[in-house]
Parts: structure tokens; C-alpha cells; sequence
């Protein structure tokens, strides 16, 4: 998946919507990537690439299909505190997905013995890069993992019930 964001970056920048969008709007950095995966043993989906302005505080989404380009302008940031995003930088990310999603499944077997029905990837820079895993589980749980991009090591994991975020 790593060598997919490199290729979906590649891509963007040969769109002249993109360019444009840099050239009117130099404060903006990639910050994140995102993708969702409904079939564990099927990796191929589409990375969606997040841009931030620390002016605005807003993010700009881009997700690339085939050739064509969609644009997601001017989205509020989803976050506790409200603070600046920092960039990703893809260079230093060291661990690929593949890797990562390995480890995920030996805890998981470990401990948790969890099924997925829905597994939700965040790429992002939290003190350091880190890949922030989501599992939405047949057994109606939210497994919230995060692993370091750079060297593999797990940073957090916490399990709840989805029931748990209901409105009381």
C-alpha cells in the first residue's frame, strides 16, 4: 500500500487542477492518507490524500480514480483539540501496510480474536508517523490500533464496544 500513496502522489501532481490548487494555495501540506479495506486479503484500494493550511485550518481531500481527479475542498478538521496538523513527509515512512497488517493479525489472534467487517487506515503524523488502524468487528467492537511508521513498534490499542458511543 506504501508504493500505492507514492504512485497516487505521483499522479496528482500531473493534474493541472492540482497544480493550480498549489500555485493559490502555497501554505497547504500533505498531512494524511486514507483508505478503507472491506476485504482483509484485498488490498488494493484507493488512497484519499489530505492537504492542511494551518490559516484556515481546513483540509483539502484528494482521491484519485483511474483518470480522473475528485476534490474535496475546504473540509473542517476532525480532531479533539484544535491544533495544527503536522506534515507527512512519505520519505520517512519506513514500514509498509502489508507489514503492519501482519502484526495487527498476530495480536489479534493473541488477544482479541476479533473479525473484521470493516478495516479503516489512517496515515498520519502524531509526534511521529504512524499508521492508525480502525477495525469495525462482526462482535459490533471498535479496535482502534496504532503502529509506528518508521520503525513498526506498536504506539496504542484499545478496544471498545460500539455501544459504548451511544448518547445516553
Amino acid at each position: 500500500m506504501l508504493k500505492k500513496l507514492y504512485v497516487t502522489l505521483e499522479k496528482l501532481e500531473m493534474f493541472e487542477e492540482f497544480k493550480k490548487f498549489k500555485q493559490e494555495n502555497p501554505d497547504y501540506y500533505l498531512t494524511s492518507g486514507f483508505f478503507m479495506i472491506e476485504d482483509k486479503n484485498k488490498l488494493d484500494s484507493t488512497w484519499q490524500v489530505d492537504f492542511f493550511t494551518p490559516s484556515s485550518h481546513k483540509i483539502t481531500s484528494f482521491i484519485i480514480d483511474g483518470d480522473k481527479l475528485e476534490i474535496k475542498p475546504n473540509q473542517d478538521v476532525f480532531q479533539k483539540d484544535k491544533g495544527v496538523l503536522k506534515e507527512l513527509k512519505v520519505e520517512d515512512i519506513k514500514v509498509d501496510f502489508k507489514d503492519i497488517l501482519e502484526k495487527v493479525e498476530i495480536l489479534n489472534k493473541e488477544k482479541y480474536h476479533e473479525s473484521p467487517n470493516k478495516i479503516i487506515v489512517l496515515l498520519q503524523n502524531i509526534d511521529v508517523i504512524t499508521w492508525n488502524i480502525t477495525y469495525l468487528t462482526q462482535s459490533f467492537k471498535v479496535w482502534n490500533i496504532k503502529y509506528n511508521a518508521e520503525n513498526g513498534d506498536l504506539i496504542s490499542e484499545k478496544i471498545e464496544s460500539i455501544l459504548s458511543f451511544r448518547s445516553q
